[in-house]
């Protein structure tokens, strides 16, 4: 086998490894990112919060409109009770019913201001609550799927590990170390296969001889625009 074909082996491998370890970091970065997640909670908390409020204004309205139908009543109870006698007080009771009815709409109208305050923020709560329960129901099936797709991209690495080390081994230290340099270089393609006569990493025609000089099975022929080696098949 020619040293250009046993760098491109290893070429083929190193490629295989590199997806399968970039997938892998997507995966784990996905796996990390549950920015959908805490905003569902975060909207479910805000929502909350706005939901018990509404509630404890709605107690505190229930409980002044008790509290002012009390007062009519009690004073219904000495306007009407025959205890009092005097023109005067019951004028004065007369108006002072009167006026804790009109106020006792006023709460009313508050109460049921609270009322609906309180439906309002029920159904953004329950909204909120839905869309986490999606949220998080999607999550556990992405991850669930994510996790074994990581699985199987582990078992493949490690093979793949093994796999280059085997590759690796009857390659002369020299062109290995050329080759390592050129996969810093060239954002992990040091060797370019050539393709109707053109190297298929950047393109470039090549001219006769060094189409020729690629074809040798003992030299390293490299590509005059990209610097790869070049291999012929």
């Amino acid at each position: 086998m020619s040293r250009a074909f046993n760098l491109f082996r290893l070429q083929q491998v190193d490629t295989q490894f590199d997806l399968a370890n970039k997938r892998l970091r997507e995966i784990e970065a996905i796996l990390n990112d549950d920015a959908a997640l805490r905003k569902a909670q975060e909207a479910v908390a805000a929502t909350t919060k706005q939901l018990d409020g509404a509630k404890k204004e709605l107690r505190r309205a229930e409980e002044n409109t008790k509290a002012q139908r009390l007062k009519i009543k009690n004073t219904n109870e000495k306007l009407y009770g025959g205890k009092i006698r005097n023109p005067k007080e019951l004028q004065d009771l007369q108006m002072e019913s009167e006026a804790l009815s009109r106020y006792l709409e006023v709460l009313e109208e508050r109460q049921l201001e609270a009322m609906l305050a309180v439906d309002e923020f029920d159904a953004v709560y329950q909204s909120a609550e839905q869309q986490l329960q999606e949220v998080s129901a999607r999550q556990i099936e992405s991850h669930a799927a994510l996790n074994g797709e990581k699985s199987q991209l582990t078992s493949q690495v490690k093979q793949l590990y093994f796999e280059r080390q085997m590759v690796a081994k009857p390659i002369d230290p020299d062109d290995l170390s050329q080759y390592d340099n050129l996969r810093k270089r060239r954002v992990g393609i040091a060797v370019a296969k050539v393709a109707d006569k053109s190297c298929s990493a950047c393109g470039t025609l090549l001219n006769t001889s060094l189409f020729q000089t690629a074809l040798s099975p003992v030299d390293l022929t490299h590509c005059d625009n990209c610097g790869r080696i070049l291999y012929a098949g």
